[in-house]
């Protein structure tokens, strides 16, 4: 006499059951697509924490690169320091006359120096703008 093998519930709805046996809402997905959802997760924080350093880098050195002069500026400076002397002089004769034009002329070949790229020394800018306000030279 055949008997009749023995079935379980579970043996029985895993040989019905589709690949899924999720029925309704979200499903989790295979191990390989949660994996890569994983990885993403994973990039997308990392690049969330690259932007925001790079943004707080760029804000931190925002001002100490604003207070900078840059080299047009400082050019741009001079030039205007060179022009306001050499207009002065006009009004002048004689050896003071001569000493205004000779240091616009050293103003103005500072300002061709630092527009082609050479290196110049703040402090002798920052004094030739001086001498030329005040008129020490």
């Amino acid at each position: 006499m055949n008997r009749p093998e023995f079935v379980t519930m579970q043996d029985v709805s895993d040989r019905n059951a589709p690949e899924s046996t999720h029925v309704g809402g979200p499903t989790l997905g295979t191990e390989s697509e949660l994996y890569t959802n994983e990885r993403r997760r994973t990039l997308m924080k990392s690049l969330l924490n690259l932007a925001l350093a790079l943004l707080l880098v760029s804000v931190a050195l925002t001002p100490a690169l604003a207070g900078q002069n840059q080299p047009a500026d400082q050019a741009n400076q001079l030039r205007t320091a060179a022009r306001d002397l050499a207009a002065k002089s006009g009004n002048t004769k004689g050896a003071p006359r001569q000493l205004m034009l000779m240091e616009s002329h050293r103003l103005d070949e500072l300002a061709d120096k630092i527009q082609a790229g050479d290196p110049v020394d703040p402090s002798e800018i920052d004094k030739a703008i001086d001498r030329a306000e005040h008129g020490q030279f």
